[in-house]
């Protein structure tokens, strides 16, 4: 008797658990009056020099200049790569996953180290619940509205395929970090303040997209009003937007020992403290999130630039 007792327990918080993770309706953002202002395809430049870096503040240098994305790749412009990658015959779609070429990872077999050969694998799942993507009658395109909304459901892969097609990398960590900080120890990408909500998207921020969308245009915390919600200006010291908040990005450089890809910036799903400039996150390359985009760099005159991977 006791075992069927705990069976309907059981049951019973399962479908507790199972209605109170029903996914809310969208909000259309044709019905959110934006007062965009960030070109989605500016870049700023980022001049050589030392910043300190991580938790414990050590000090760390970029020797070259670069210049990097002034928001995160949209989705407008990754359905244009993919559109382009497609007709090139650079990838292939089934049952939602699109796949393509990757060269692999060099592997030392480490203890924590999978390893990566060369091969296909997956870019982008469009089957994501919060996918903004579509495939119809052989053209990519973004849902109405949500053009100016970070990619998302990208994985590392399809990150750096897409970085490398137009060539450019993803931000190393050196790059990305300097970018967020400048170079006067900073804790985000604003300054010293702790986050508020009408600064970064960031969990219960209670930004109009909040709950629902979860994701917020790229640069929409501009310092603009938007409907009733007013914003500050959230861009860093070199003018990138939403290193802190709003979907977390990955990083072109690896972990060393591991096969392991980071991300960087904290996204909508973060406490606030989680947004600062050098936590550091981490997943396996082929993970597609709803909460995880990217942004590029690249280089600046004839200067050598680091690699984005860290030998083990």
């Amino acid at each position: 008797m006791k075992k069927y007792i705990t069976i309907s327990i059981l049951l019973i918080g399962l479908l507790l658990v199972l209605s109170c993770s029903e996914i809310p309706e969208d909000i259309d953002p044709n019905s959110v009056p934006l007062n965009l202002t960030v070109n989605e395809n500016d870049w700023v430049l980022v001049e050589k020099g030392e910043f300190i870096s991580g938790l414990n503040e050590r000090e760390d240098e970029v020797p070259y200049d670069y210049e990097i994305m002034v928001t995160e790749v949209t989705y407008a412009q990754y359905a244009d790569y993919l559109n382009s990658a497609l007709n090139d015959d650079l990838i292939q779609i089934e049952n939602g996953l699109i796949r393509g070429f990757y060269k692999g990872d060099d592997f030392h077999n480490k203890r924590h180290e999978f390893e990566i050969p060369e091969g296909n694998y997956i870019y982008y799942n469009l089957n994501g619940v919060k996918c903004r993507m579509k495939f119809d009658e052989g053209i990519f395109s973004v849902r109405k509205g949500y053009e100016k909304f970070p990619a998302a459901y990208v994985s590392w892969f399809g990150a750096n395929a897409y970085a490398e097609y137009y060539g450019l990398t993803l931000a190393n960590v050196k790059e990305w970090e300097k970018a967020a900080r400048g170079s006067d120890n900073r804790t985000f990408p604003w300054g010293f303040e702790e986050p508020t909500s009408d600064i970064a998207n960031y969990h219960h921020s209670k930004d109009p997209f909040d709950h629902e969308n979860a994701a917020t245009p790229v640069g929409f915390y501009n310092g603009e009003k938007h409907g009733d919600f007013q914003t500050r200006n959230n861009q860093s010291v070199y003018g990138c937007y939403d290193m802190a908040g709003n979907v977390a990005e990955w990083i072109g450089t690896i972990q060393h020992g591991s096969h392991l890809r980071l991300i960087y910036g904290g996204s909508f799903m973060e406490y606030g403290y989680n947004l600062r400039s050098f936590t550091e996150n981490s997943s396996v390359p082929e993970y597609c999130s709803f909460q995880v985009g990217f942004r590029c760099t690249r280089k600046v005159g004839n200067e050598d630039k680091e690699s984005d991977k860290v030998l083990h």
